[in-house]
């Protein structure tokens, strides 16, 4: 019996370390993403009861993101309609600018899991396969259930990918007590001729499953060059 479940521990580090690398392979040729989220609904009361690093999601009517592997991303919209709020991560550290009143603020993440906010889109990037432990959970034709724990013991994640392109389908959220923070789940995938494929349809959950937030990417542009200040603060 201790064999067989040395065996069998040995058959999930295999396979996860093989879907890890097939991972790394699959999203290796995204360079760079752009889009405009376009938000359907969004409830904002209870948007402002989650993690605050989604309030630049769905507080906005239209949000500019702009990624570039291996990890810089910067959001750009109006929440609540009235200033233009740019939010930029680049490395270990990340930076708030509203222009119309010279607001800046700049710090550094705590956490591994506050800066791989690109998984939040639909994107999986370097950050991910890199400064994560990931575990099979389950696989089948449909899909593969990955317990996704960063190198630091912070806040984990399950997700599911399609098996057939590893495209991400659902990510939860945990928060620092091991419950559900918050679930997305990602549809209407659009599929690039590199190979790489990224939703068009976000929505957002709260833990008891209630629709907070639906929005769809607009515009989406992949491996387009960005201008070199794009992600200076």
């Amino acid at each position: 019996m201790r064999k067989l479940a040395i065996f069998l521990t040995f058959f999930i580090v295999v396979l996860s370390q093989s879907i890890t690398n097939e991972i790394a392979k699959k999203w290796s040729a995204l360079k760079t993403f752009s889009a405009t989220l376009e938000v359907k609904k969004v409830k904002t009361a209870k948007l402002s009861q989650l993690d605050p690093d989604y309030k630049y999601l769905f507080n906005a009517r239209k949000t500019n993101i702009y990624y570039q592997a291996p990890h810089s991303l910067r959001i750009e919209g109006t929440p609540y309609g009235v200033l233009r709020v740019v939010y930029i991560i680049n490395g270990g550290g990340y930076t708030v600018l509203i222009p119309a009143i010279a607001f800046r603020k700049e710090e550094n993440f705590k956490y591994i899991d506050q800066r791989t906010l690109s998984l939040d889109f639909g994107i999986i990037g370097p950050d991910f396969w890199e400064n994560y432990s990931l575990k099979i959970l389950q696989q089948t034709k449909t899909s593969i259930q990955i317990e996704a724990i960063p190198k630091d013991k912070s806040r984990k994640r399950v997700i599911w990918l399609n098996p057939s392109d590893l495209s991400l389908q659902k990510s939860v959220k945990y928060n620092s007590l091991g419950k559900v923070n918050v679930i997305y789940t990602f549809e209407n995938h659009f599929k690039h001729p590199s190979g790489v494929v990224v939703p068009r349809k976000i929505k957002m959950f709260s833990p008891d499953g209630e629709l907070v937030g639906e929005g769809e990417f607009k515009d989406i542009k992949i491996n387009t060059p960005f201008s070199p200040n794009l992600f200076s603060s």
